[in-house]
């Protein structure tokens, strides 16, 4: 598909330096931009379906596995925690 965009001679310039400099012929390069750039919230929503699906996975309502789980929770903050060089904890009391 062909598609022309007017830039500023600034803009384009620019655009045609870049290229340059990553080898790439300007045109490829602005659809290499573009394409990075413009699915970012349909990554976003992928992403978020993926969450929700791995939450569904995982919901319990097993009073001795949210248990476990909290468990493991405050074992993982306890040695985030004593790991720090800084001394700064990342999780207050």
């Amino acid at each position: 598909m062909t598609f022309t965009i007017n830039l500023p001679d600034d803009l384009a310039v620019e655009l045609r330096r870049e290229a340059q400099r990553h080898v790439i012929e300007p045109d490829a390069f602005a659809a290499q931009i573009i394409q990075n750039n413009l699915p970012a919230a349909e990554r976003a929503n992928a992403l978020r379906a993926l969450f929700n699906e791995w939450a569904a996975e995982d919901a319990t309502n097993d009073p001795q596995e949210l248990i476990r789980r909290q468990h493991d929770w405050e074992e993982l903050k306890n040695a985030l925690d004593s790991n720090r060089n800084s001394g700064r904890k990342l999780f207050s009391e």
